[in-house]
C-alpha cells in the first residue's frame, strides 16, 4: 500500500507550511499564516504548484456556513461557525491539506480610523530597489523579482455575493515578467473582506525556478473584493515601491464614487460605477 505523509514546518514570522508527500519526487505546499481563527475572521491560504492557476481546485470541509473565495493559487475563507475545518487544494496531480480551528468568539477588525475627505500626498518610504538573485543550480527554487519601475491599473466592477454588495478591484501590471506562471506577492489589511477598508501592499514578484517556469512573458494580475453598504465610505490605501497611495470609495444607493487623484503609479480606469 502506498504510504502518505503529511509534513508541517514552521518558518520565520509565523508562516505555517503543510506538505502532503505522495512520493519523493512530487511535493506541493499549502501555506497559511496561522491555523487558529475567530468566527468570521478572514483566513488566507496559498497553494504552491507548477500547474496553471485555472487547474487549482479548493474545498473546505465541513462546508456549511463557510464562504470560500478563490483566485488560482490563493483562497480566502470566512468560517462563520466554531469548530475544526479541513482546507484542501489540488492541481489534479497532487493534493495538500491543512486543519484549522475556529473559536466561539467573533472577529472584530476594530478599525476606527476616520477616512480623510481629501487624500494625503503619497508618502515615500525608503526601500531597497536591488533585485534579489538566487543562485539555483537545479532550477527548483523560486526567485524574487523587484517591482521597481512598474505601475498598476485598477478596474473596479460591481459584485453581488453571499456577504452583500461589493466592488471587485482588478489590478494589472504595466510591465511584463518572465514565466507565464509568475505571481504577485502582496499583503492585505486583516478584516477587509468584512467590515474593513481596502489596504494592500504589493511586495514583489515570485518567479518559479527554471524547471517549473512556463516560458514566455505576461502581465501580473490579481483581484480583491471590498464589501460596502449604502451611504458608507471606505478608505483605499495601496502601497507600491515604497509609495503609499490613498483615496476612498463612497456608495450612495446605486452609485459608487471613487476619490483618487493619482494619474501614475496606481491608476484607476474609472472613478464612477452605476448599478
Amino acid at each position: 500500500m502506498e504510504k502518505l505523509a503529511i509534513i508541517c514546518m514552521i518558518f520565520v514570522m509565523g508562516l505555517i507550511s503543510c506538505e502532503q508527500q505522495d512520493d519523493i519526487k512530487k511535493v506541493t505546499t499549502l501555506e497559511t499564516a496561522k491555523t487558529a481563527f475567530k468566527r468570521s475572521e478572514p483566513a488566507e491560504f496559498t497553494f504552491k504548484s507548477d500547474a496553471p492557476p485555472s487547474q487549482i481546485k479548493w474545498s473546505v470541509s465541513p462546508e456549511k456556513n463557510v464562504t470560500l473565495t478563490t483566485d488560482g493559487y490563493t483562497a480566502r475563507v470566512l468560517f462563520k461557525n466554531p469548530g475544526r475545518y479541513q482546507v484542501t487544494a489540488t492541481d489534479n496531480r497532487t493534493t495538500s491539506r491543512t486543519f484549522v480551528n475556529v473559536d466561539t468568539l467573533s472577529y472584530s477588525p476594530g478599525d476606527t480610523v476616520t477616512i480623510p475627505t481629501q487624500p494625503e500626498p503619497p508618502v515615500v518610504n525608503p526601500i531597497d530597489t536591488a533585485k534579489v538573485v538566487v543562485i539555483d543550480t537545479v532550477g527548483t527554487h523560486d526567485r524574487i523579482v523587484s517591482l521597481t519601475g512598474d505601475e498598476f491599473t485598477v478596474s473596479p466592477t460591481l459584485v453581488d455575493s453571499t456577504m452583500g454588495n461589493g466592488v471587485e478591484f482588478s489590478f494589472k501590471s504595466t510591465n511584463q515578467y518572465n514565466c507565464l506562471n509568475s505571481r504577485l506577492k502582496y499583503t492585505t489589511q486583516p478584516g477587509y473582506l468584512t467590515d474593513g477598508n481596502l489596504e494592500v501592499q504589493f511586495l514583489h514578484v515570485i518567479q518559479p525556478g527554471s524547471r517549473y517556469c512556463k516560458e514566455g512573458q505576461s502581465h501580473l494580475s490579481h483581484s480583491l473584493l471590498l464589501m460596502i453598504r449604502n451611504n458608507e465610505t471606505k478608505r483605499i490605501k495601496i502601497e507600491l515601491n515604497g509609495i503609499s497611495y490613498q483615496g476612498s470609495i463612497t456608495r450612495s444607493e446605486n452609485t459608487y464614487s471613487i476619490n483618487w487623484p493619482y494619474t501614475s503609479g496606481i491608476k484607476f480606469l474609472t472613478l464612477n460605477i452605476q448599478r
